[in-house]
């Protein structure tokens, strides 16, 4: 069984590429999968110790209410979908620049520990 962390990362991996599939492809096949995967990232973060859950819960909350919009605005209205669009990548370049920030503290070495 992967741990917290491990399994964190994967799931929002997914939910990452499948939000960028979409904004390449809008479908909705692409934003049910971000949004399954955005639900199991939840669910893996609520496991983790408070402190380190905050920023998790909270983007995927986000990026969750902005799947929705998209998804409201697919099938209704256009605004709905462009404001979800925006809010996608706004919640993408957070996340990817945060995880960029955290990746570049990492030791170069694996004997550095």
């Amino acid at each position: 069984m992967l741990r917290t962390e491990g399994a964190w990362a994967i799931i929002a991996a997914i939910a990452l590429i499948a939000s960028a599939a979409w904004l390449a492809t809008p479908g909705i096949g692409y934003l049910a999968v971000a949004f399954a995967a955005t639900v199991a990232v939840a669910a893996v973060a609520i496991r983790a110790p408070w402190a380190s859950r905050r920023w998790p819960l909270a983007t995927t909350a986000t990026l969750a209410v902005f799947i929705t919009m998209a998804l409201v605005g697919v099938t209704s209205k256009w605004y709905l979908m462009v404001g979800g669009g925006i809010g996608i990548v706004w919640v993408l370049i957070r996340w990817i620049a945060d995880t960029r920030r955290d990746v570049g503290e990492l030791p170069l070495h694996h004997g550095e520990h």
